[in-house]
């Protein structure tokens, strides 16, 4: 959407909006597959996003878009005094998110229903809602993500995101989120994701190919969870 639109002629200020719409709209959709279709979360993510991957290739005509304006690079390439803007940038969205994680009730909510979606429901919390509500947000993150990526790169590939599900399952959950729910912190995956990346810049600096980053990524992931399931098999939860 944000390439289209720049290609379109259309000025930053409406590209920005409509990149975030875009977002939110598309995760909006996942969540209600999830809350009023009672698809699996795995099942309804995975699933659409095969679908977007297959729209935006119709979109793009199967082609890069290249070459788009560099409007939006200051958010990525530019400084604030001595700080670099895109570091300012995280820091006010891991901001706003700690604040609705841990200081609004929406953030209470969240955890209430990934430790056990039955009492969330009991104790009077709409968890339908809270649900659309969540994918949204999480749509609009990668809205924001979406505009970050075009202003460091200014083009779109076709095969983009190919990866990116993996890679974010394995930040967090090597950053101490618990699979089954209802436990996670923003700073264990931040540390999550930085590892990850440390790692990925460690393997080409040592000339290992690319090819395996997926093959150890997805290692670190199996062991992870099979330590995570035998922690949870000799201390089950009591919900």
């Amino acid at each position: 959407m944000i390439g289209k639109a720049y290609q379109a002629g259309l000025p930053v200020y409406i590209v920005t909006p409509l990149g975030l719409m875009a977002g939110t709209a598309l995760g909006a959709f996942n969540g209600f597959v999830t809350a009023k279709l009672k698809v699996p979360p795995i099942i309804a993510t995975l699933g659409s996003m095969y679908i977007f991957s297959a729209i935006m290739f119709i979109v793009i005509g199967g082609a890069w878009i290249s070459g788009l304006p560099g409007t939006l690079s200051p958010l990525v390439n530019g400084w604030v005094g001595i700080l670099p803007a895109s570091a300012l940038v995280i820091a006010v969205v891991y901001l706003i998110a700690w604040i609705i994680l841990r200081k609004l009730p929406f953030g209470n909510h969240i955890y209430a229903i990934g430790c056990n979606e039955q009492s969330a429901r009991l104790v009077g919390i709409n968890v339908d809602r809270t649900k659309i509500m969540t994918y949204a947000l999480l749509g609009f993150l990668a809205g924001v993500a979406a505009l970050l990526y075009v202003a460091r790169l200014r083009n779109v590939e076709i095969n983009i995101g190919t990866t990116i599900a993996l890679e974010a399952i394995a930040a967090t959950i090597l950053g101490g989120t618990n699979i089954r729910g209802g436990v996670g912190s923003l700073l264990g995956t931040l540390l999550g994701v930085a590892f990850i990346r440390i790692m990925q810049n460690g393997l080409v600096l040592t000339g290992v190919s690319s090819l395996w980053e997926t093959v150890i990524i997805g290692s670190l992931l199996i062991v992870v969870l099979t330590a995570d399931a035998l922690r949870n098999r000799n201390n089950p939860r009591v919900l």
